[in-house]
């Protein structure tokens, strides 16, 4: 935890974040870590959420790679985001077979 702290804190005077800059920031590199129990030591250190947000965004991290699974709302809510992240940031690439069907889905929602 330690490493990752001081990484962390040497990204945030690089970028000159400071305050809610920083939080968020911080809160955005969760969606990098696949260990949602690193996800929950960061929430409790930055006091942003209580325990039971802290639980659902702590499931969405562990659950959003299985994206043919469906869990709860929150862990859907990452796992659309994610699907739409990969496939729309760039167009010229595929969609990921494990994708199709959610992907397909999200377009039709959104009329597109």
């Amino acid at each position: 935890m330690l490493l990752i702290k001081t990484q962390a804190d040497s990204g945030r005077i690089r970028r000159g974040w400071n305050g809610e800059h920083w939080k968020m920031g911080r809160l955005k590199e969760l969606r990098n870590y696949v260990d949602h129990e690193l996800a929950r030591e960061i929430l409790h250190e930055l006091r942003l959420t209580n325990e039971e947000e802290t639980d659902l965004v702590c499931s969405a991290i562990y659950h959003h790679d299985d994206k043919l699974v469906t869990d709860s709302p929150m862990d859907e809510v990452l796992k659309d985001a994610d699907v739409i992240h990969h496939c729309m940031n760039d167009l010229s690439k595929p969609v990921k077979e494990k994708e199709r069907v959610r992907f397909d889905r999200l377009l039709a929602e959104f009329g597109m």
